[in-house]
């Protein structure tokens, strides 16, 4: 049987295929899709992105891959460039793309316009959540009410829905009545040798859900132990994330125990995670961080608010807090030896559960299931 052409339907991966260091970006769901598209290549599948317009060339390629780019956030009247080019220019790449199975990660207008694309043309599409707001009507991160209601229209025709956990299954479940299949992210192996570790690490985008003023509050406690902090601003068009980037890193340079790193491409920050004695995460949404991958790639032990299907407590992967004060406790007990944690244990665990091999294994049953199935009529 002829394995299906896959595209993978995502604006900002191309800042990363080409390396465009101006955007300051680095997004977990765009690096998960490019490690899903490097494997499912390598088993013979044949894969496209449909990306933003960035200004590259419509020929380009990544590892073999072919890139199309759509519109350009910033063509176009105001009002009017949502139609044309967004639309348009979506559908046009969508047409040129001529894929069996198109691919979304995380909420965004972009899926009404690919499942009305699919289902004119008995195609197939699969939405992968990228944290639980993703699934709860409530608290989902689209603040334009004409996003909200495209989103969900696609939502429910979509022809599966992959959950990056159980909380995630469960809102789906409870809020659209849709069954997802659980996948979680997945990494390559880490040819790292476990040794002399230092820093105490944070690595995201400055966003308010990330909490990054908890870290800072943290490295008050322990005035001698080196604190390291990754990240960018996101969008630079967005005052509210500039303002609270230049805040965090005007504090942290009053603080003698922080390297306030900044923006790091994704293989600058991997490096940074060579250093780490342990990983920090303040966020109080995830769905299944990139970053908890790196640090149990390379048997790092995670300090952590949220805990993804109790995977942390279940098998000593590190610690949970519910709130600032256990979270300065629980890396008391680390650094002080009280609690101590198998860097081989966390890694062999990493590399039994999260490799990019089981995840392919996981998504080529879900290719399976939906491309024998007729498609979906109207509604």
């Amino acid at each position: 049987m002829q394995k299906p052409k896959i595209c993978f339907v995502s604006e900002n991966v191309y800042l990363l295929i080409g390396r465009d260091v101006t955007h300051n970006f680095a997004g977990g769901a765009e690096i998960q899709q490019l490690m899903l598209a490097n494997e499912l290549t390598r088993r013979g599948y044949p894969v496209v992105f449909v990306t933003g317009d960035f200004g590259q060339k419509s020929g380009k390629e990544w590892r073999g891959i072919r890139c199309i780019p759509a519109y350009n956030i910033s063509s176009g009247f105001p009002v009017l460039r949502f139609f044309y080019p967004k639309l348009y220019k979506l559908w046009q790449g969508l047409a040129r793309a001529d894929a069996d199975l198109y691919y979304l990660r995380a909420a965004g207008f972009e899926l009404a316009p690919v499942v009305l694309f699919a289902r004119r043309n008995g195609r197939k599409v699969i939405f992968c959540g990228a944290d639980e707001r993703d699934f709860d009507p409530k608290r989902v991160a689209l603040p334009i009410l004409r996003d909200r209601i495209m989103y969900f229209w696609g939502l429910r025709r979509c022809d599966a829905i992959v959950a990056q956990n159980k909380a995630q299954q469960s809102l789906l479940r409870k809020n659209f009545l849709i069954n997802a299949s659980i996948i979680y992210n997945g990494f390559h192996e880490s040819q790292r040798e476990i040794s002399l570790q230092e820093d105490i690490l944070w690595v995201a985008n400055f966003l308010n859900i990330k909490q990054p003023w908890i870290f800072l509050e943290l490295a008050r406690h322990f005035p001698d132990e080196q604190f390291v902090m990754v990240g960018g601003r996101t969008d630079d068009r967005n005052k509210e994330k500039c303002n609270l980037y230049d805040a965090i890193a005007s504090e942290a340079k009053h603080l003698s125990n922080v390297k306030f790193k900044g923006f790091l491409p994704f293989d600058l920050a991997n490096k940074q995670f060579e250093r780490a004695k342990v990983f920090i995460n303040t966020s109080l949404h995830e769905g299944f961080p990139n970053t908890f991958l790196q640090a149990w790639s390379m048997g790092i032990p995670i300090i952590s608010f949220v805990d993804p299907d109790n995977l942390i407590r279940e098998n000593r992967l590190g610690l949970v807090a519910t709130n600032t004060s256990e979270m300065i406790q629980h890396l008391s007990d680390f650094l002080s030896s009280r609690i101590i944690f198998s860097a081989n244990n966390i890694r062999t665990f990493c590399e039994a559960n999260f490799s990019i091999e089981r995840v392919v294994d996981d998504y080529e049953t879900v290719f399976r299931s939906i491309m024998h199935k007729a498609p979906k009529s109207g509604q």
